[in-house]
């Protein structure tokens, strides 16, 4: 670590520790962070608390709070309609999981598939985004938002060191939120149901309980299917037997119910 990186990085996680609310990192936070790890554009997705995930259940997609935190500030109208086609996203599963993960989105998909998608030409093409850094933030297998860093096509790519250094902060992002929350007076995994729980509730099967596990933890039906060295299609059956029990008709609306 370069001599004028570390000061910076040091004085990021003072600045970050000083926050007295959310909002607060925007300019503690955010604003700082760019003098480390240059971007074009970032933001603070905040995950919604229960109370606001259930106040529209006829909308799946609302898995953030809104406003955003951007910057700059005139980015705001570009995360406004992510969070409202957030749906789309075919990262969305990998980063809403119950440990912090730090993806290149150039890593994962093709440039292709980034630039053309239905979602980006929304979203992001005025603003010529090329690629992204995402951290998703948890704290005790609750998460709690997305840090996510962009970069136009006149930038330079992502480093693997600035990956380094962002993974680093997000350790101190994770415990900082978590706090703040609890500021705020958001109960940490209120209205939380565990897979247990959720088996008594709704009279699930022992193995429908396994599945649902999996599924609470972000894993794709592939996934799920080769863990239990069952067919896909014996696992669909079951995913259906959930959806009933419970009342729910989609992956979305089961993760609202019980989160």
């Amino acid at each position: 670590m370069e001599k004028n990186s570390f000061l910076i990085y040091n004085d990021i996680i003072c600045s970050l520790y000083t926050c007295q609310k959310k909002e607060d990192l925007k300019t503690r936070f955010l604003v700082p962070l760019g003098m480390l790890i240059p971007y074009s554009y970032s933001s603070l997705l905040f995950s919604a608390s229960s109370h606001e995930k259930k106040r529209n259940p006829q909308n799946p997609s609302e898995l953030y709070e809104s406003p955003p935190l951007c910057v700059p500030e005139d980015f705001t109208e570009a995360e406004e309609t992510y969070i409202r086609n957030c749906r789309e996203d075919p990262m969305l599963w990998m980063i809403h999981g119950r440990e912090s993960i730090l993806v290149r989105e150039g890593d994962l998909l093709p440039e292709e598939h980034r630039l053309h998608s239905p979602l980006y030409l929304r979203c992001y093409e005025k603003y010529n985004i090329f690629d992204t850094l995402q951290y998703s933030i948890v704290k005790d297998q609750q998460f709690l938002g997305i840090l996510t860093l962009f970069r136009t096509k006149d930038d330079k790519p992502f480093t693997d060191n600035e990956m380094f250094f962002l993974r680093s902060l997000g350790i101190h992002l994770n415990a900082v939120l978590e706090h703040l929350q609890k500021l705020a007076g958001e109960p940490d995994g209120a209205g939380k149901l565990s897979p247990a729980s959720a088996a008594s509730r709704f009279r699930l099967t022992p193995r429908e309980e396994e599945i649902l596990s999996l599924l609470l933890q972000y894993k794709n039906n592939d996934e799920i299917a080769r863990s239990l060295t069952i067919k896909e299609t014996t696992l669909q059956k079951h995913i259906q037997n959930i959806f009933r029990k419970c009342q729910v008709s989609s992956k979305w609306e089961l993760l609202r119910l019980l989160s």
